[in-house]
């Protein structure tokens, strides 16, 4: 199936699965659209098992488990500012990542100081953790609602 390649999809269309329908396809789109619009922190209801082939892309992770945790805990240790406060993790909220060489993860978190906060950790090949950033939580608890009103899943494809 031959499509056009737009301005907003250009980055996205070598990834594109093989979809076999038009709906497959903006679907397809519609994730990628939002996983953009909230920087990868917030993968909406959109099933794990129908995006595998998607190469490099950003996928739910639960609450990320022990290695969420522990990513969550070096964000917290290695910011000067909550590690001045002595802030530690209350819990993980919800974790996303992206195979790569290592993996890249997305995580919101509640801080014993009753703030949420999002940091992307990338988790090295031998287990090393590596900080991206650390913030403020943008997207949690609330997002946009315009941006799931136009990107997150019909309910006919919700993970529920």
């Amino acid at each position: 199936m031959i499509r056009q390649v737009t301005s907003m999809n250009r980055r996205w269309a070598l990834y594109a699965p093989d979809a076999s329908t038009d709906e497959e396809y903006a679907n397809y789109m519609k994730r990628v659209s939002l996983l953009r619009h909230t920087q990868g922190f917030y993968a909406g209801n959109w099933k794990n098992e129908e995006y595998r082939d998607f190469c490099g892309g950003i996928l739910k992770f639960g609450d990320g488990g022990s290695l969420g945790a522990d990513a969550a805990i070096y964000a917290l240790n290695s910011h000067g500012e909550t590690k001045k406060r002595g802030v530690g993790l209350r819990r993980v909220i919800r974790a996303n990542f992206q195979a790569m060489a290592g993996t890249m993860l997305y995580l919101t978190f509640e801080g014993t100081d009753g703030k949420f906060y999002e940091a992307k950790v990338f988790v090295e090949l031998d287990g090393s953790f590596d900080l991206e950033f650390i913030r403020p939580a943008v997207h949690y608890p609330n997002v946009d609602p315009d941006i799931l009103r136009k990107y997150d899943c019909p309910p006919e494809y919700a993970n529920y």
